[in-house]
């Protein structure tokens, strides 16, 4: 019997504003009400915080997907939250015992 302690994080769990799944430039109301904020506020920031990702107010699942699996969770998914204003997406870890995954969380990736 293996004693040794699970190395294993819980998930996270990201919230994250609902804009479209896809770039459209015309967008709905909520998209361009995030790129309001994005450009003077939440993208000024990450600019000046580096070596964070640039990524601004405005993430779509494949950029939060990506940005998980570069930190070094198996996967992110959408979770099925009814919401008109967020969105929410876990991110799971991959679990081998006695190996430790390298890499951040998905918060400190997308700060």
């Amino acid at each position: 019997m293996d004693a040794t302690p699970s190395r294993r994080r819980p998930p996270a769990v990201v919230m994250d504003e609902r804009v479209a799944e896809t770039f459209n430039p015309l967008g709905e109301e909520i998209e361009r009400l995030m790129y309001g904020y994005s450009l003077p506020c939440c993208l000024a920031d990450s600019l000046a915080h580096q070596p964070f990702a640039c990524t601004g107010t405005v993430m779509r699942p494949d950029t939060l997907r990506e940005h998980g699996l570069h930190a070094g969770f198996s996967r992110v998914d959408v979770l099925d939250v009814q919401n008109d204003f967020y969105r929410f997406l876990a991110a799971a870890e991959p679990h081998v015992a006695g190996v430790a995954v390298s890499g951040g969380s998905v918060a400190a990736s997308l700060r």
